[in-house]
């Protein structure tokens, strides 16, 4: 008696035509959004750019605006990774769904594009 594998979401081994080919770019773009964080947090935090924010009015030095931009950065990416997952996992169900009973009853499958 086999035993089945056990299928690890993200790894392109899913079951049937229903896989979520676009995990890869949802990774880089999360763990860019890690990096961006982390080094505006640092600069943010541990270099000055929080003190030099509170303390008073502008000019200020290159830290607070390189911790801004980074951030601003960090959130364009994760808005870009739920993004990726989002249409990933609608173009999934939505392949799944045509193959399916409700658009097609007769249980034929249909040919890919």
């Amino acid at each position: 008696m086999s035993q089945q594998q056990p299928v690890v979401p993200g790894r392109n081994n899913a079951p049937g035509p229903y896989k979520l080919t676009s995990m890869k770019w949802v990774r880089r773009f999360a763990t860019a959004m890690t990096v961006c964080w982390a080094i505006a947090l640092i600069f943010w935090l541990f270099l000055g750019g929080r003190a030099e924010f509170v303390g008073g009015p502008g000019p200020y030095s290159i830290t607070v605006y390189l911790s801004a931009i980074l951030a601003g950065l960090g959130l364009i990416f994760a808005v870009a990774s739920a993004l990726t997952f989002a249409q990933s996992l609608a173009g999934a169900t939505m392949e799944r769904l045509s193959e399916g009973p409700l658009l097609n009853p007769k249980g034929s499958k249909r040919r890919s594009r």
